[in-house]
């Protein structure tokens, strides 16, 4: 597989879940650097969103990655 010298996501990951973490390794496992952003949306359009509450279970990604 060809590995791109530079890969680039971005989200507000809030919270951070399983899905942010197999989007962020797919990302790296095809890049030499991965530039991760976090993104702050305008405070004055923000509403209620509630979550998943399965995405963040505690067996959804109970492993320590170092990316």
């Amino acid at each position: 597989m060809k590995k791109y010298k530079y890969g680039v996501v971005h989200g507000r990951f809030q919270p951070f879940h399983k899905d942010h973490l197999k989007y962020t390794l797919a990302a790296f496992e095809k890049s030499e650097i991965l530039y991760i952003g976090i993104t702050n949306p305008d405070p004055s359009v923000i509403r209620f969103d509630p979550t998943d509450p399965k995405r963040s279970a505690d067996n959804a990604c109970c492993r320590r990655t170092r990316i």
